[in-house]
């Protein structure tokens, strides 16, 4: 007696949905960093940005803007960066913060502690540009 069997047992579908899972498993991880790498250079791309619009702003008027709160974009700034650029990027909000005084601006960056974005930006500190704590990246656009 011969059965025409159709479609798959139910340890079949188990075993394929095991399989699946450990797959997934094993590729969430390295997906999320590259999701908070990406973000990352998006950040560092809005520095470098900022850095730019803020020197134009100083060869113009021969002063630095005002600085912001936090998530606001500067005044008087919206002219020399792009219009798309934002001051709040997924789980961080950005500060810009000038000491007319001193001659420097900074952008200062913070994020919720144990931050994936914050981890890589980490790996974006060199020396005296970029400073990095738990909760805030700090970037030196002009001193």
């Amino acid at each position: 007696m011969s059965r025409d069997r159709r479609g798959f047992t139910l340890v079949e579908v188990l075993i394929v949905s095991v399989v699946v899972g450990v797959l997934a498993g094993m590729t969430l991880p390295s997906l999320t960093r590259a999701v908070d790498r990406a973000a990352a250079a998006k950040v560092v791309s809005d520095a470098r940005n900022l850095s730019l619009a803020v020197r134009q702003y100083l060869e113009v008027g021969n002063t630095l803007p005002a600085g912001g709160d936090w998530g606001e974009s500067p005044t008087g700034l919206g002219d020399y960066f792009q219009e798309n650029m934002t001051f709040t990027f997924r789980n961080a909000e950005y500060r810009f913060v000038t000491d007319p005084t001193a001659g420097d601006a900074q952008l200062w960056v913070r994020y919720p502690v144990g931050s994936g974005l914050g981890a890589a930006l980490m790996t974006h500190r060199n020396g005296t540009t970029v400073t990095w704590t738990s909760t805030r990246t700090t970037f030196f656009l002009v001193d």
